[in-house]
């Protein structure tokens, strides 16, 4: 066997010859150094970065105390609950209310109509009981007294 790389199709090629080194298709050192500088540089600025993430999360967790804060969110929700309980009971309380108004309003109105029409009854009772005025009837000239003839 050869001592050169093999061949992409797999089988010895005889014909291989190696890539020179300022080819388009191999680096240049040069320009390896300078990528490989910005690589490194852009790699402390992002673990500076990285570090000044962590330490406000570090602050932020050492003020922030998760079971506190989730024991104030269920109080929280458990006062909720007791005013959307508070607000069911009132409103029920509120429909009795209205109903309970609205039935004495029937009856009041009911009671107004018919004391009403008593009052108009006993008025046409009296009227029909008071005596009717009529004037007598008039008499012939004979039976008028004297002084007027």
């Amino acid at each position: 066997m050869s001592d050169s790389p093999p061949s992409p199709s797999g089988a010895d090629n005889q014909n291989y010859e190696p890539i020179p080194e300022h080819s388009p298709c191999q680096p240049d050192s040069t320009d390896l150094r300078v990528r490989l500088s910005e690589v490194h540089s852009n790699q402390c600025v992002i673990l500076d970065s990285l570090s000044e993430i962590n330490w406000r999360f570090g602050d932020a967790g050492s003020t922030f105390d998760l079971d506190a804060e989730a024991e104030r969110a269920k109080q929280y929700l458990q006062k909720l609950c007791t005013i959307r309980q508070n607000m069911s009971v009132i409103q029920n309380k509120l429909t009795r209310l209205q109903e309970r108004a609205y039935k004495i309003k029937q009856f009041k109105e009911k009671e107004y109509t018919g004391a009403y029409r008593n009052w108009l009854s006993d008025l046409e009772y009296q009227r029909h009981l008071t005596a009717k005025f009529e004037p007598a009837a008039r008499r012939s000239n004979d039976t008028l007294p004297k002084a007027q003839q």
